[in-house]
C-alpha cells in the first residue's frame, strides 16, 4: 500500500464515499479526496525522506521504495489496484467540478 496508484486509489475512493455516503456537495468530495491524496503524497515523501541517513552520508536499503507507482513484487495486487480504481470511476463526483477547482486554485497562485 505504499505506492502512487494506492495513493490515487484512496482518494477516488474517499471522494466517492464522501459524495453518495456522505451526501457531501461535489466540490466537498473533491476537496476530502485531494486531501487524502496530498497526506497519502506527504507521508511517502517523508518515507523517502528518512531512508536518507546524513549522519553517514549514505542510502539506507529502503530508499526508493515509497514514491513508486506500483509494487513490481506485487503485479496482481497492482492489477487489482487498479481495476478497483476503474470501478470507482463513475461512483466519484462529477469530473468537471475537479477542474473547475484546480482553476480556481490556480488564480490565487497567480
Amino acid at each position: 500500500w505504499h505506492s502512487l496508484m494506492a495513493a490515487g486509489l484512496c482518494a477516488l475512493a474517499t471522494a466517492a464515499l464522501s459524495f453518495h455516503l456522505l451526501a457531501q456537495p461535489a466540490w466537498l468530495a473533491w476537496s476530502h479526496g485531494a486531501a487524502v491524496l496530498f497526506g497519502f503524497i506527504i507521508h511517502l515523501s517523508l518515507d523517502e525522506l528518512f531512508s536518507v541517513d546524513l549522519e553517514g552520508a549514505r542510502l539506507k536499503r529502503s530508499f526508493g521504495t515509497a514514491l513508486k507507482l506500483g509494487d513490481s513484487r506485487r503485479p496482481l495486487s497492482n492489477l487489482l489496484m487498479l481495476i478497483t480504481m476503474l470501478i470507482l470511476v463513475p461512483w466519484v463526483p462529477p469530473w468537471g467540478v475537479l477542474v473547475e477547482l484546480f482553476h480556481q486554485g490556480s488564480l490565487l497562485w497567480r
